[in-house]
């Protein structure tokens, strides 16, 4: 049951570390503070695929793979 949890927090702390490495990317590239994943059309294409995916009848793990 710890282990359980601990995987979790683990993987939330992975997570939460590289969306704030990639918002630093986009701002240094950017050179502006403000910036966001709109720009690049990042969210777009994993709305996208995520749509795709989903009009194709797949779940789960197979729709955030198509998001990626």
């Amino acid at each position: 049951m710890v282990s359980r949890f601990l995987t979790r927090i683990l993987l939330a702390l992975m997570v939460g570390c590289c969306l704030s490495i990639a918002g630093a990317a986009y701002q240094g590239a950017f050179q502006n503070p403000l910036v966001f994943p709109d720009i690049l059309g990042a969210s777009q294409g994993a709305a996208f695929g995520a749509a795709m995916a989903i009009l194709a009848g797949f779940t789960g793990a197979l729709v955030s793979a198509f998001a990626f």
